[in-house]
């Protein structure tokens, strides 16, 4: 059994992973000084009108070295800097490709939340295509949905950085 442990608390909004899949290694909360040192990103925008949220990219693929930063930053609430574990992890099958993410939110009612995922492998030409990551609401919108708005993306000291 394979140990998805990560559960802590921001305030008022928890991330989680202890479930089937669920890869989230840490998670740090964005502070607006930490915010005016990186570069601009769009967004990952959930609807939080609900308690719980699951978000999950399950797609693989690759980029040519370009970033998406052409369009506008939709205003957020709160933003988190998210890594992920490596894939396979804590099985015999690991390996060092991070090719998805799947973790849970508790709270943020009312919130619009960025998520930046930052240690994937390059993933730009999914989202050129027009791929987008899926979320549900428990309870309320239980159906997959895709987010609403285009992701960003861009390397960061070699990782492909999704927001």
């Amino acid at each position: 059994m394979i140990s998805n442990d990560v559960s802590t608390s921001s305030s008022s909004i928890q991330l989680f992973a202890n479930f089937d899949s669920g890869n989230m290694l840490r998670y740090e909360r964005v502070t607006p000084s930490m915010a005016s040192a990186q570069a601009p990103t769009n967004s990952i925008e959930l609807d939080s009108n609900n308690n719980n949220n699951n978000i999950n990219n399950n797609n693989t693929g690759g980029d040519n070295g370009l970033n998406s930063m052409s369009h506008p930053l939709p205003k957020h609430d709160v933003e988190f800097n998210v890594w992920t574990k490596r894939d396979c992890e804590g099985t015999a099958k690991v390996n060092g490709n991070r090719s998805w993410f799947y973790f849970g939110v508790r709270g943020g009612h009312g919130k619009c939340i960025r998520f930046n995922i930052m240690n994937l492998n390059r993933q730009g030409k999914l989202f050129e295509m027009g791929m987008l990551p899926v979320f549900r609401t428990v309870p309320g919108h239980e159906k997959w949905a895709r987010v609403y708005v285009r992701p960003c993306w861009e390397i960061v000291n070699e990782d492909f950085k999704l927001s």
